[in-house]
């Protein structure tokens, strides 16, 4: 007799066998099968594993590529900070900015080969 019931859905990182986010949770099966698309957001080797009735089974690793950009994460550090800095440092001191091209789940997107347009901006007191 084929089984009707729900099966549990969960990812893990191939490499680290950390959990990931995956959307939807469960699949419903009828009559012993069923089909369900879903969403994986961190683009890291990952397997997909089934529960049914205490048994559980994985997927060899699927690699799950970045989406498009979508957002520029800009982050700034200056080299030794000091009491009442600004986060970046201090005006005429050197200081780190790192740009990254992330999609919409926070993946970085490798190859971006579009413009980024940085201008300053001056503030006066």
């Amino acid at each position: 007799m084929p089984v009707t019931g729900k099966v549990s859905l969960s990812a893990s990182d191939a490499g680290r066998s950390e959990p990931l986010p995956l959307q939807p949770t469960e699949l419903a099966l009828c009559q012993g099968a069923g089909t369900v698309g879903v969403s994986l957001q961190l683009a890291t080797p990952t397997e997909i594993c089934a529960a049914l009735a205490g048994t559980t089974t994985c997927s060899q690793a699927v690699r799950v590529q970045p989406g498009a950009a979508a957002v520029i994460s800009v982050t700034a550090r200056s080299p030794s900070p000091v009491p009442n800095w600004s986060p970046v440092g201090q005006v005429g001191q050197p200081f780190t900015l790192t740009l990254a091209v992330l999609d919409r789940y926070r993946n970085v997107v490798p190859g971006y080969t579009g413009t980024v347009r940085c201008e300053r901006l001056a503030l006066e007191i």
